[in-house]
């Protein structure tokens, strides 16, 4: 082997330990079976379609299957990769198996060449196999080209197609396909065959560095070789934890931990010390993120109850570690700073300044609250209840309570409905004398009744109760209000359709909000802003053929009539002085 890498003609370890055979194909069994099956059974199809990320081995796999059709000892699942057909293919260079780069190759031109060409029989083989790779870069005059030959070509000829993007091929071609997709190869997967090259090329190698290289290819057998191919040129004599940090520009696996538990526990101040010594060590910021986020993604496994075999970042030897911190922190806040960790790899991409957003990050995961409690305490209000205090603790300064038989102090339960408004006692009659003192002690002062809080539940029925107990005009407008809505803190906006444009007018003076908030500080015992909002009413053509009958006409009528007269200087001067209202108006000539 060391004779072969010191040749001219020196290959890499991507294409060295490239497989020969369905049987070395790693990660896409199930691929691998059915290709095989197909030829066994004499069912092989015209066109076959290979979708699949990048380096999971859609284009080794055509080759294999390109062998497998045209073996010397053939059609055969098991190609002798002996005979001269065997080992051409291998090489690329064979005249019958014919592979194009689809970028290269795109136009209209290539697939009329490639139409003239098909119906000439192979030289040597029993098909002419095409294998595209990147088909998805065919234009579209390209694919609306080759679909009739894709759909009747000669019996001698074959294609398979390579892509990472089936989503832009039309559906013309996907339907004339056996469509197989490639799933990504699993780390442990990954590093068996790097096991496999490292032995061979005789070079130890620890094991976790092996996996920590598996990671880092997410899935691609490709990246995962070309790694390699990295350490081994970088010269070490033996492939350590270390050595592939180093290279990737990645932190310790106990630095992440340490700063892990300083980002959960809130302690800013270390966090940020932690993460300049990383950034010293020439870790890339992009890196240190990613880092951070596979490992809470492992304690958010643990934290929901998940199975130590779903890790992908935490040693055998650090599970239980792992879980009492996941428990300290509460799936809620590891699941905010997975969101604020991604958002900021999104962001990071665009910017220059990565060390101070990755410093960002870490701080805002540090000023999490309690975001379980927090839940609670939603969950509360949407009921309509009251959110309990917390005790003040001796610390803060606050004696305790006692209750007492003389003075009990007794807390009103939280109003789950709307109340009924007490009846205030009549007054006393003067004529009545004053009750003498007593010895007996003076009665302590009533307790007052607990606000309504009003919530998006019972806030329809809080207005309609309301509107009920409104005097004059101001109760027959409200009443034309169709949905309330709460559009902010002590703030509600009333909806209208237009055909009460002129109702929501009258609603939004100065006299009717007076009105209105005297009712809610009544009813809710606390001060509301009432806003309101005309909307078109969609079955409004409907309506006015159906329901505008000479009554309606009339009525509409009046209202308009008292709009309009109480716009007048005059009037507006008469009801100011006198606290009255339009309630109706006279036509003159009558």
């Amino acid at each position: 082997m060391a004779e072969q890498n010191s040749s001219p003609d020196y290959l890499v370890v991507a294409r060295r330990y490239r497989p020969q055979s369905f049987g070395e194909l790693v990660g896409q069994q199930r691929v691998a079976t059915a290709l095989g099956n197909a030829i066994e059974r004499n069912r092989v199809g015209h066109a076959y379609l290979f979708t699949g990320a990048r380096g999971v081995g859609k284009t080794s796999s055509a080759r294999i299957f390109a062998k497998a059709l045209n073996c010397a000892k053939g059609p055969t699942a098991t190609p002798c990769n002996e005979c001269e057909i065997c080992e051409s293919v291998t090489a690329g260079e064979d005249v019958d198996v014919l592979e194009i780069d689809g970028a290269s190759n795109r136009g209209i031109e290539e697939i009329r060449q490639l139409r003239a060409n098909i119906n000439v029989r192979p030289s040597r083989a029993r098909f002419k196999i095409y294998i595209i790779d990147e088909v998805h870069m065919f234009t579209k005059e390209a694919f609306n080209a080759l679909l009739k030959t894709l759909e009747e070509p000669p019996e001698h000829a074959k294609f398979i197609f390579c892509t990472t993007d089936p989503e832009r091929i039309p559906i013309t071609v996907l339907s004339r396909c056996q469509r197989f997709d490639f799933g990504g190869i699993l780390p442990e997967d990954i590093v068996g065959r790097l096991r496999h090259i490292v032995d061979t090329e005789q070079v130890p190698a620890d094991d976790e560095a092996l996996k920590l290289i598996a990671r880092r290819a997410n899935g691609s057998m490709r990246d995962s070789q070309s790694l390699l191919e990295q350490i081994l040129a970088f010269g070490d004599s033996e492939i350590t934890v270390e050595s592939v940090h180093r290279l990737l520009g990645t932190a310790d696996n106990q630095q992440i931990i340490d700063l892990a538990g300083q980002v959960l526990s809130s302690d800013a101040a270390n966090a940020l010390q932690t993460v300049h010594s990383v950034f010293t060590e020439g870790v890339d910021p992009g890196q240190l993120l990613e880092q951070l986020l596979r490992l809470f993604r492992d304690l958010m496994v643990l934290g929901s109850g998940g199975s130590p075999d779903l890790l992908q970042t935490i040693s055998p030897g650090a599970v239980d570690q792992a879980k009492g911190m996941a428990t300290q922190a509460g799936v809620a806040k590891l699941l905010a700073a997975v969101q604020c960790l991604d958002e900021t790899l999104v962001r990071l991409h665009r910017s220059t300044y990565g060390q101070v957003l990755a410093e960002a990050a870490v701080i805002r995961i540090c000023q999490l609250d309690d975001l379980e409690s927090l839940g609670s305490l939603i969950a509360t209000l949407k009921e309509g209840g009251v959110p309990a205090k917390s005790a003040p603790t001796a610390a803060q300064g606050a004696a305790p309570q006692k209750k007492t038989a003389e003075h009990p102090v007794e807390r009103p339960p939280a109003p789950d409905t709307i109340p009924i408004r007490p009846v205030e006692p009549p007054p006393t009659p003067p004529s009545m004398p004053a009750p003498a003192p007593s010895d007996s002690p003076a009665p302590t002062d009533p307790i007052p009744a607990p606000k309504l809080v009003i919530t998006e539940k019972n806030v329809l029925s809080v207005w309609r109760n309301i509107v009920e107990d409104l005097p004059g005009l101001t109760a027959d407008f409200a009443r034309k209000g169709h949905a309330v809505a709460i559009s902010g803190p002590n703030r509600l906006v009333v909806d209208f359709f237009s055909t009460y444009n002129s109702a929501v007018e009258a609603l939004r003076r100065p006299k009717s909000q007076e009105v209105l908030e005297k009712a809610f500080r009544e009813m809710c015992g606390d001060t509301y802003a009432i806003d309101f909002r005309v909307l078109e009413d969609p079955n409004a053509a409907r309506k006015a053929d159906s329901h505008m009958t000479p009554e309606r006409s009339a009525q509409e009528g009046r209202l308009k009539a008292r709009l309009l007269a109480e716009q007048e200087p005059f009037v507006q001067k008469a009801m100011d002085l006198f606290d009255g209202e339009v309630t109706g108006v006279r036509d003159p000539d009558a």
